[in-house]
């Protein structure tokens, strides 16, 4: 009856007040404890051994060069992405500048010329006639655009005049289209800082089988004007027939001159525009007088 009474006593709760008594007791009463240490691991190790294998088989250990590299490309993803962020920001603020800059020059171009509006345009496309090099922008009457407003490129580079304006879309005449009126020129002397008084008029019409080209005859050469100092030089707009804020807009360069057979002393010229072909430019300025109420 004793044995079967002993037998049932738990050891497991006396064992956990063992270990609590020997956690609790102060470090003078333990000195004995190491000498348990080493048979209690002798017996312990095996099993651990086999339980750390055991582990290894079933999940291997991962490799941390191998979690080096994939984050290594993560990043390297993201820093791609930064700069390329950086990329477009700087671009775009370059074109912010160029805007800005070409609004001033057109301004400074003829300050006298204070009652005019400036709408920059997107190019949609060029015409669809290929004998035509009519140009489509995005802005019409919603954006207050009107029939005979001047296109520029960077304020100061003349591309054309709208000839027509519908809702949302206007067209623009450019001046090298086969449709295109003549336009009353001055070659500028060296420099282009002179007045245009000081230049050599000229009168320019879109060249009959040349595209993106003017041509025409010197009507009144200059006495600063020879020959071989002609080509490259600036030509610009001096023509009544176009609104004031328009005169001095860049029309192009001279890329060729020479003297016609039948008129040997009559020098021509072949004027180019800087930026061209004018039909494919990315956006235009249109540039018209203020339209106020009273005269509507």
């Amino acid at each position: 009856m004793s044995r079967r009474a002993s037998s049932q006593i738990p050891l497991l709760p006396l064992v956990l007040l063992a270990l609590v008594i020997l956690a609790l007791l102060p470090a003078r009463f333990l000195r004995w404890t190491p000498l348990l240490a080493d048979p209690v691991e002798a017996v312990i190790a095996p099993f651990a051994q086999l339980g750390s294998a055991t582990a290894h088989w079933l999940r291997p250990a991962s490799d941390p060069h191998a979690n080096e590299s994939e984050l290594l490309a993560v990043l390297g993803q993201r820093v791609d992405k930064y700069e390329q962020l950086l990329r477009e920001m700087k671009g775009r603020i370059d074109e912010l500048t160029a805007e800005r800059d070409g609004l001033l020059r057109a301004r400074a171009l003829n300050p006298e010329v204070l009652e005019e509006q400036y709408v920059e345009v997107v190019v949609i496309r060029g015409s669809s006639d290929t004998a035509s090099s009519l140009i489509k922008v995005k802005g019409g009457r919603n954006r207050g655009i009107v029939v005979g407003a001047v296109a520029v490129y960077r304020g100061v580079h003349l591309v054309g005049r709208v000839s027509s304006v519908e809702a949302l879309t206007s067209t623009v005449e450019p001046i090298t289209d086969a449709g295109a009126s003549y336009l009353n020129c001055v070659i500028m002397p060296p420099g282009d800082e002179s007045l245009l008084a000081q230049g050599a008029a000229c009168q320019l019409r879109p060249h009959p089988t040349q595209p993106n080209l003017l041509t025409g005859d010197v009507a009144k050469t200059a006495n600063w004007l020879d020959d071989e100092m002609i080509d490259d030089l600036i030509v610009r707009l001096d023509d009544d027939h176009w609104p004031a804020g328009s005169q001095a807009l860049v029309v192009g360069r001279v890329v060729r001159h020479f003297r016609d057979d039948a008129h040997p002393l009559r020098l021509r010229v072949d004027v180019r525009p800087v930026y061209q072909p004018l039909d494919r430019l990315p956006k235009l300025l249109l540039r018209f007088p203020v339209v106020r109420r009273e005269d509507q």
